[in-house]
């Protein structure tokens, strides 16, 4: 039977979503980006890192060319500190928008007709 690990000798692989944290990040603190070493360093514990992976999703860049750029970039600058990268291209689908401004307070405009405009959004 193996001998039991200690806390020291135990090993961490940190998982990072990138979106799940960019959000988090952004309403606790203002701002959303921060580097999965960091967080990777700030939950080791005194325990041994092994290894990083940043899950995130990537724009299309028929669609969003610099939201492309901006994300390739990034994923560079993580990839150089040693941390795996696993992107996926973003999935995109039509919907509908609604412009619901002239409606106004519904109890002031019992019984009026209105018009809402609809455009088509992805």
């Amino acid at each position: 039977m193996p001998a039991k690990r200690t806390d020291a000798e135990a090993r961490v692989m940190v998982f990072v979503d990138g979106q799940n944290v960019f959000k988090t990040c952004e309403r606790q603190f203002g701002r959303g980006l921060v580097h999965p070493v960091l967080i990777a360093r700030a939950l080791l514990g005194g325990r041994k890192l092994v290894g990083s992976r940043y899950c995130s999703g990537v724009p299309d860049p028929r669609k969003d060319p610099h939201g492309n750029a901006v994300a390739n970039r990034r994923h560079a600058l993580i990839r150089r500190t040693g941390v795996t990268v696993v992107e996926r291209m973003l999935r995109y689908r039509w919907e509908w928008g609604l412009d619901t401004r002239p409606l106004g307070d519904p109890a002031k405009h019992v019984g009026e007709v209105h018009t809402v405009d609809t455009t088509p959004y992805e």
